[in-house]
Order: C-alpha cells, then structure tokens, then sequence
C-alpha cells in the first residue's frame, strides 16, 4: 500500500462510485463519448479494410479469359467482323495483344486494338474482309491495368491462343438466262449466272457447260455467250468447279433451249412462170423481125398531097 496520500487519492477517483456527488454524471457523459469515439473508428478501419480487400484480392487473383468471340473451336458460315475477348480484369494497352492468322500463317487482322467494355475488361480488334474457309488462329496477350507505380509493367499477365474455322454452306448456281425452253435465232446466246457461297473470280474457281452430254466450254464470269449455228434442241448443263478438273456435280443446273431453223427464202409458183421452147422462140423473132420491117416501110411511105 502506498504512503502517499496524493496517490492513493487518484486510484480512488478511478472508481464511478468513489467520485464526488458533483462529478458522477460529467463521469458518465465522458465515458459515453469516448466509448462511442472508439466504436466510429472501428467502423471506419473496418470499412476500409472492406473497401481495399476486394481490391487487394483482384489485384492478386490471376488472370483469366472468362469469355471470346468467336468462341474457341467454333465452326462458322461466315467470315466474322471481329474478335472479342473479355477478361477478368481491367486492362491496358501495354502488354496486350490480339493476332489473327489463317492457315499460311499470314495476318488477317487489323492493327486496332481497342480496349471496351464498363471497366475495361474487354480486348477489341477487326478482322479482314471475305476470309475464306479453313481454320484461323487467335494469338492474345492481355495485360492488366496497373494502379499506381511510375514504372509501367509491359509483361502480359496471360498469353494464349484457340483456333475457329470458316466453313460456308454448301455452293449454288442459278441460271438467270436462258430460260427453260427458250428459242433463239442460230448465233450467239446469252448466259447469264448467280451463285451464293462461291465467288467465280476467286482463285481457280470457274463455270463448266456440258451441252447434249458434251464438255463445251469453261470460263471465269457470270455473263457469256455461247454460238450456236445449227438448229435443234439444246440440253444445258451448267455447274461450279473449284478447278478444272474439281468439278462440283451438286451445282449443277439444267436448262433446254431450242435454237429455231433460218426463215427460207421465198421460191416462186411453177404454175405461175410462163416456158417458151425452141420453135416459140424462132416464131417470136421472126414475128419481131416482121413487125421491124412493117414499121421501117411504114416509115418509108410518102405522106399524101393535101386535098387529095
């Protein structure tokens, strides 16, 4: 026990029912507040922490590629327009990354990259025109966005790679021109195409005509003209090949056309053309011979005196 009076005197005032009348209730005003002073804090700190752990746990959580499109192994029946990859986490341009490659190997993307999507998540670029069938490579980078640091980290996060492939429906022809069963007049007759799924232009595609069970000719367009000089009965069979010995029989489309005979020339009736024989010929110029000498004699005749 303490023999200082001054200290024994405190550690009474250190019990609520030791205070003086005067002080209890300024004792419980005190105690009041600095409990709920320490409370506010507790809730602070704890909202803090609440805030920064979803923050602090992205920031440790690995990246990952939570959707694409187009989709890994996916088969289409069109060239798509552009590709699509959505992440995890935001990102930044430093370090990311998208490439698309056809089967050579050869680049058929563009180079503009974008980053979209409401917190940056999603990696963008365009994909080239008219891309034809087979299988195309998807090689991304992705790189997620740094908070804070005067050092920018340019090392992706995560690297991959899927392929999809482009395969279009099946070819087909239609034959705008001629028409089944059209006449014509021998000489040129027009043939006019359309097809969907197959560009004749491209590479060594082309159309064959097969006519009455014959090859008859190939080209490269959708308009031509085929001479026909005889008349007769025409049986058109016209189909897609992928070259000239990669016909493609399922296109092929059938047209009859006749081509019609030259008008004839007109020949008169026999009835109506009048025959003179040798002996009519020899009286005709003795008669003509007759009639030449009556004329010259007649002309050779005086004229009469007047008033005889």
């Amino acid at each position: 026990m303490s023999d200082d009076p001054d200290s024994s005197h405190l550690i009474a005032l250190s019990h609520e029912s030791d205070l003086p009348a005067g002080q209890h209730s300024l004792y419980n005003v005190t105690m009041g507040a600095n409990r709920l002073g320490y409370l506010i804090l507790l809730v602070l700190i704890g909202l803090t922490f609440a805030q920064a752990f979803p923050v602090l746990a992205q920031d440790n959580a690995p990246m990952t590629l939570v959707a694409a499109s187009p989709e890994p192994d996916a088969v289409l029946a069109g060239s798509p327009a552009e590709v699509r990859l959505t992440f995890n986490q935001p990102l930044q341009f430093e370090g990311s990354a998208i490439r698309v490659e056809n089967a050579d190997g050869q680049r058929v993307s563009a180079r503009d990259l974008s980053i979209e999507g409401e917190d940056d998540e999603v990696l963008r670029v365009s994909i080239n025109e008219g891309l034809r069938e087979g299988v195309y490579t998807i090689i991304y980078a992705a790189n997620r966005a740094q908070r804070s640091g005067p050092i920018v980290d340019e090392t992706p996060d995560i690297v991959g790679t899927y392929s999809f492939r482009i395969q279009f429906p099946p070819p087909q022809l239609a034959i705008l021109s001629p028409a089944d069963g059209e006449s014509f007049p021998p000489g040129p007759v027009p043939i006019e195409l359309t097809t969907e799924f197959f560009e004749i232009s491209e590479g060594q595609n082309e159309v064959q005509v097969i006519i009455n069970g014959e090859p008859w000719t190939r080209f490269r367009a959708y308009e031509r003209s085929i001479v026909f000089d005889q008349p007769g009965v025409y049986t058109l069979d016209v189909r897609l090949a992928r070259s000239e010995d990669d016909p493609l029989p399922e296109t092929t489309t059938r047209v009859h056309i006749a081509v019609e005979a030259p008008a004839a020339e007109a020949v008169a009736d026999p009835s109506s053309v009048i025959t003179v024989n040798t002996t009519q010929r020899i009286l005709l110029a003795i008669l003509a011979v007759a009639l030449l000498g009556l004329g010259y004699w007649l002309g050779l005749r005086p004229d009469p005196a007047p008033g005889a």
